[in-house]
């Protein structure tokens, strides 16, 4: 290591999401979640997985202290 005077401070190693830039996003999936969205896609997942959940948390297949909250996006 050579001696002399130190640099100016090292940048800060992270960086907050919020100071990312964002990109678009692809077309394709653009549009593909417009027409989900459109069908309610989501609610009828998510009504699905609700059923089945009860269902197995009935049959003990399933342990209850598993969250089963779920995604939000």
């Amino acid at each position: 290591m050579a001696m002399g005077k130190r640099k100016s401070e090292q940048a800060p190693l992270w960086i907050p999401t919020t100071q990312l830039p964002m990109s678009p996003g692809h077309p394709f999936y653009v549009r593909l979640n417009e027409i989900l969205d459109a069908a309610g896609f989501d609610r009828f997942v998510e009504e699905l997985s609700r059923s089945q959940t009860a269902s197995a948390i009935r049959d003990g297949s399933v342990n209850t202290l598993v969250s089963t909250g779920g995604c939000s996006g």
